[in-house]
């Protein structure tokens, strides 16, 4: 019997050879087992924005009614599990709109407090964001990014702003008062405070909290700010640099899974456990960046890369701009990288998304069956009730989508299966499914010479879990398309000895 060769891993960047590598793979998402295709969207329960996407969250407001924010280049909107979306803004001026994504709305969650900031707009405050508008926190800045972590609220990167004497600085950092995100006049007796992080050049993109303390990610640096309340010395924050070396590509190319925080930099993925930092080698580096050698491609593509975690999949999606044409016109992520934690392998699929985040489920979305991997026959909805679901805003409609239980069209093309002396003749390729897909073809291409150009074959449909061939070469693959949800672990590859060089 010939042996069943398991579905290793998408290794792109790796050798062809590997038994069971996979060089090109689409709507595939990795699993514990092997890999199944992802999911299709589904509308959240009927939302969808007037306008493109500039900003969004899952805020914990409480354990029993979480809110998703959700901003338009003119309008911040909460979604409290029913209803339609509200408008929250404030009552008067209009607020300015976002140049570009880039320097999006961002929603942090204070005790009862709900605050957004954007870089041209004053930090915003709703005491309950499920009855009260935001209105305007006076003499707090503006700023990039925010975040709240040690009873603090904290901003960076202030300075594109209407000119005054405050201060202001690409690399400048502010905390309110201690327990009062209302107070930003520094003062040692209630802890409100502001410095610079000079020890590495370039603007603060992201402040990330990280249990009590903050990361702070420039461009080429990770920083890490802790609570010291050294009151004597005038030191509320305490900043110590982490890599001088690594950083992050965008403000939202960050998420937190498992106490681990994964971040895309420049030359790769990196994962960040409090202690150490390493680069995530199993990433397909040379791919990606291909997938970004579009013409006119500049660091404003890099930057809107934007990560979200499926809990339930276990996934972390790296939604990046695949399109340069319609990113100058209106940006979005068209290709998603997708990052299965527990086994460091590696999926792709393409969602036109323009915003990642994650949404609760609620009684009126529909539970995914998980594509039958994780299906619901067996495990039951409950553990899951009570979990965030991965979702995104479409980038054509501004629909808020969700992965629901109607698959995609998936495929994978297998490396390179033979020979340098041999030659293979009556080829018989078999699937192995754990669940099977509504239907299946299988492609044949073959060559020669390892690295030279293949042919393409005949196509057959899959029947009987088998698709048979008759071409002599030393060296095959197969291109296996599927309709239908799946999950798939290995394949077999047969075929009788044709002669030897």
């Amino acid at each position: 019997m010939t042996p069943n060769i398991p579905l290793a891993a998408w290794e792109p960047d790796g050798d062809p050879t590997k038994p069971g590598v996979l060089v090109e793979v689409g709507n595939m998402v990795p699993t514990r087992r092997g890999f199944a295709s992802d999911l299709g969207p589904g509308d959240y329960n009927g939302l969808v924005l007037p306008d493109k996407c500039y900003g969004g969250r899952l805020l914990p407001v409480n354990s029993i009614n979480p809110a998703v924010m959700l901003a338009t280049d003119s309008t911040l909107y909460y979604y409290g599990g029913s209803g339609g979306l509200v408008d929250r803004n404030r009552a008067t001026p209009a607020y300015v709109a976002p140049a570009d994504l880039t320097v999006a709305w961002r929603f942090e969650q204070f005790g009862e407090y709900t605050l957004a900031i954007q870089r041209d707009n004053p930090l915003q405050a709703s005491a309950d964001i499920s009855t009260t508008d935001f209105s305007d926190v006076s003499g707090a800045p503006s700023a990039y990014t925010m975040c709240v972590a040690s009873g603090f609220v904290m901003v960076a990167n202030t300075v594109d702003v209407p000119a005054d004497n405050t201060f202001r600085y690409f690399d400048a950092w502010h905390c309110s008062a201690l327990g009062d995100h209302s107070d930003w006049t520094p003062s040692i007796a209630t802890q409100c405070a502001q410095g610079r992080l000079l020890e590495t050049p370039g603007p603060i993109l992201r402040l990330f909290a990280y249990g009590p303390d903050v990361l702070a990610f420039k461009r080429g640096s990770l920083i890490r700010g802790r609570y010291v309340r050294n009151l004597a010395d005038g030191i509320i924050w305490e900043w110590r640099v982490i890599s001088s070396e690594v950083g992050i590509v965008g403000h939202d190319a960050v998420v937190q899974v498992g106490g681990v925080v994964y971040f895309m930099s420049l030359d790769g993925v990196y994962a960040f456990n409090g202690s150490s930092l390493r680069r995530v080698d199993s990433f397909p580096r040379l791919w990606w960046m291909r997938a970004q050698a579009n013409s006119g491609t500049d660091d404003s593509l890099f930057m809107l890369t934007q990560a979200v975690y499926d809990p339930v999949r276990r996934v972390i999606r790296w939604h990046y701009v695949q399109d340069v044409t319609a990113q100058k016109t209106a940006p979005y992520m068209g290709g998603c990288l997708i990052y299965h934690v527990e086994t460091d392998r590696w999926g792709h699929a393409e969602h036109a998304c323009e915003w990642a985040l994650n949404v609760p489920w609620t009684g009126s979305a529909a539970l995914p069956d998980f594509n039958g991997y994780d299906g619901t026959a067996v495990e039951g909805t409950g553990p899951y009730a009570a979990r965030n679901l991965a979702a995104y805003v479409d980038a054509s409609t501004h629909v808020l989508r969700i992965y629901l239980s109607t698959a995609t069209s998936s495929y994978f093309v297998t490396g390179d299966i033979g020979d340098d002396d041999m030659n293979t003749v009556g080829v018989r390729a078999r699937l192995r499914f754990l669940r099977q897909p509504t239907s299946a073809t299988v492609e044949h291409r073959y060559t020669q010479t390892l690295g030279g150009a293949l042919t393409s074959g005949d196509t057959a449909t899959l029947s009987d879990g088998k698709a048979d061939f008759s071409h002599s070469a030393r060296w095959h693959r197969l291109v296996v398309e599927m309709v239908g949800p799946f999950e798939a672990t290995g394949f077999r590859f047969d075929g009788a000895t044709a002669g030897r060089r």
